[in-house]
Parts: C-alpha cells; sequence; structure tokens
C-alpha cells in the first residue's frame, strides 16, 4: 500500500535543503538523504553512482552563442569563420540538447554530481522495470516568467514546433546562410542590415540567458521532490509485494536540470544488462501542477521530437481510463524531461507529469515552488496512477 505520510514527508525534507541545483553541495546532501532513505526501506544495495555534470543549462547554451558570436563579428576577416562557427555550433548545440553527448560543452567546466540508484531483486528476473525521477533542481529568471505565459501559445503548436529553443537554433542557422551568401558574391543591400539584426538578436539572447544563468535555484517542492518521493513510495509498495519475475530499479538523477545528464550517464552505464534484460521505464516529473498526464512526445529544446512507444501509450489509456481521469494524455509540452535520453538511447517507457489547462504550471522553475503553493491531492493523484502504471508496465 502506497505510503501518503511518508510521501510529504520527503517531499518536506527535500524541500528543507532550500535548493538542490545541479552539481551543487546542496545536490550531494540530497542525495546522501535519499540513500539513507533507501536503506531505512532495507534496500542495502543502494548506492551513489558519481559522475561529473554541469551546474547550470543557461551556461551551455551561453557557451554555444558565445562562440556563434564571435563567429559572426568575425564576419569582416572571412565569412568562412562565420560558415564554421555557426554549423559547429548548430551541430553541438542539437546533439547536445538530444542527449547524444557532450560536445563544445566538454571545453566547460565540469562538477562532481551523482545518481543514486537500488534495485529490488526478482527471484526468478525475465524483466525489468526501472523507476526514474531526478531531484536536482532548476535556477529561476525572467524566462521562467515568459514561460509561465508563453506554454499556453505552445500548447496549440504541432508537437515538433515546441522546441522552446528555435530562436538559438536559429541564430547559428541564419549566420551560417549569411556567410554562404557572402562566399557567393550575392550580397545586397539589405545584407549589412540582415547582419546587425542578427546581431541584435544574438544580444537579445545572450542577455536573457546571462539573467538565467545568475539566478537563484528554486526549493523545487513540485520540480522534483515529488517525482522523488513519488518513486520512494513506490519502490516501498513493491517490497510488501514484489513480482517473482521482475525486477524493480529505482533511480534519482542528478543535473537533469543541466540537460538530462544523469540520465543520460545512467543510460550508458548500465547499456549491457539493460540489453541483457527487456527493460522498462517510469518516469515521474513535475507532479502537482495540476491533474495527473502522461506524455505522447518528447519535445527537446531544439530538433525533432521523439515519440514514446504506442503500445505503451495505449497502456497508459485504459489505466488513467480505469482511474477516472480526464484528458490524461498523450501530451507533448515544451520541455523535455529524463525520458528523452533514455527513448534516444533506445529505451521504451512512459513519463507522468502534471500541468493544469494547456500546459500551465503555475510556478515552475520560480521561487514559488514550495510545498506552500503545491496541491499536495494533486501530487498524490499522479503517484496513485504512476502506481497503477507501474503495476501494468510489469505485466508486460
Amino acid at each position: 500500500m502506497l505510503d501518503r505520510v511518508a510521501f510529504e514527508r520527503d517531499i518536506r525534507n527535500l524541500e528543507a535543503f532550500g535548493h538542490r541545483g545541479s552539481a551543487t553541495q546542496n545536490e550531494r546532501e540530497a542525495a546522501k538523504y535519499l540513500l539513507g532513505r533507501l536503506h531505512e526501506n532495507g534496500l542495502t544495495n543502494a548506492r551513489i553512482e558519481p559522475f561529473y555534470g554541469m551546474r547550470s543549462l543557461p551556461g551551455t547554451v551561453l557557451w554555444h552563442l558565445a562562440i556563434g558570436f564571435v563567429g559572426l563579428l568575425l564576419f569582416e576577416i572571412s565569412p568562412w569563420i562565420t560558415i564554421v562557427a555557426g554549423v559547429a555550433t548548430v551541430l553541438s548545440f542539437c546533439l547536445e540538447q538530444n542527449c547524444r553527448g557532450v560536445w563544445l560543452s566538454r571545453a566547460l567546466p565540469h562538477f562532481p554530481s551523482a545518481n543514486v540508484v537500488a534495485t529490488i531483486p526478482a527471484a526468478n528476473r525475465k524483466r525489468r522495470v526501472v523507476l526514474l525521477a531526478h531531484y536536482d533542481t532548476q535556477r529561476t529568471g525572467l524566462i521562467w516568467v515568459l514561460y509561465r505565459y508563453l506554454c499556453s501559445i505552445y500548447w496549440f503548436t504541432p508537437a515538433i514546433m515546441k522546441a522552446s529553443m528555435t530562436i538559438v537554433t536559429a541564430s547559428f542557422g541564419a549566420q551560417v546562410i549569411l556567410g554562404i551568401i557572402a562566399v557567393a558574391g550575392l550580397e545586397g543591400e539589405w545584407f549589412w542590415y540582415a547582419q546587425r539584426l542578427l546581431q541584435v538578436v544574438y544580444v537579445g539572447t545572450i542577455f536573457f540567458f546571462a539573467e538565467w544563468l545568475f539566478h537563484s535555484h528554486v526549493p523545487g517542492a513540485g520540480d522534483n521532490a515529488t517525482g522523488s518521493a513519488a518513486i520512494m513510495t513506490m519502490a516501498s509498495a513493491w517490497q510488501e509485494n514484489p513480482h517473482d519475475d521482475v525486477e524493480l530499479m529505482i533511480v534519482f538523477t542528478g543535473c537533469e536540470e543541466a540537460g538530462m545528464l544523469g540520465a543520460e550517464q545512467w543510460t550508458l552505464q548500465h547499456a549491457a544488462e539493460i540489453e541483457a534484460t527487456p527493460t522498462l521505464f517510469l518516469n515521474m516529473d513535475n507532479l502537482g501542477f495540476g491533474p495527473p498526464r502522461f506524455l505522447g512526445n518528447e519535445a527537446p529544446n531544439c530538433g525533432g521530437i521523439v515519440s514514446y512507444p504506442k503500445p505503451l501509450l495505449k497502456l497508459a489509456e485504459e489505466v488513467a481510463r480505469e482511474a477516472g481521469l480526464a484528458d490524461a494524455g498523450p501530451h507533448a509540452v515544451p520541455a523535455a524531461t529524463d525520458g528523452l535520453p533514455l527513448l534516444t538511447h533506445g529505451m521504451q517507457g512512459l513519463t507522468i507529469i502534471s500541468f493544469s489547462h494547456h500546459g500551465f504550471m503555475p510556478n515552475y522553475h520560480r521561487m514559488q515552488d514550495t510545498t506552500a503553493n503545491l496541491d499536495f491531492d494533486a501530487a498524490w493523484a499522479a503517484t496513485e496512477f504512476g502506481w497503477r502504471v507501474c503495476g501494468r508496465l510489469a505485466e508486460l
């Protein structure tokens, strides 16, 4: 049976760290807390799996913008510099945002982070279910005030157009086009104005990301103390009635807010055992912002969408219908979750989140994301929905 008292206690205890910023000391202390909770629940194999991550997503974006902008400013020396800088940045940025490795950002400082992992073994293991939730928190900033209102506009766009950093990739692409035009000798009177306009766009974009970079980390009650508490609660309930042929793995990921780095690292580190045993995942993220929902697609910050498997979406629809949930999904939102790197690397699974009408999440990545503003009933409803889905995944 799911324990709501323990669920709410874990949320409050995680919020009490003040923040759990990616690759910060607070994140490491939160990892120790989660490890201790797993040990309390009798999971003696629980462990910390360290890796080196980054402290902020805006830092990686700004690094790409800086390289692209310098390339644009060096146009007068050689348009080829502009072209090369634009191609390098757009390729690196899209690959990194789609969890295809670390490219230009490899030159940035990396800091200690960790995933917290435990396993409930099966006597006759034939399958594996992975419960996944990130425990780190994002920085706030003006960009998230705008996002609060823009998300309703994104709601009405096709999934492939939900990439929230299109302006960044468009800037890189525009400078490549300008460089090619110059090399081909096709400049006209308009060309000078196009250059200046692109420079203005760069400066404005850099301002927004720099403003985000230097803001405080949020307390993260909804995003994602709720998801962490949910999978802790589900793991405890699983121990009471384990499946003889299904292994349950619990994974708390670090550095999700810096680009899903923890989930990507975990997937790569465990690739062999994932390949050896049929594995499905259930990712819990952003609960308590509204009714329970599930994603049909992941929308990276740039590039195309990544779809969840149709048979599993049908399963989630059936569970939602049985639970009496309205408009549960499948949905797509203009932000990626830890489901993205797992799907990208060949795993199958589902992601459960929550939001209100038209994707609205009032306290998302804002300092108001506290337990005082959290809808505990909605977060618990999402946990119960996740538990039902977990049970169905175990039966496949």
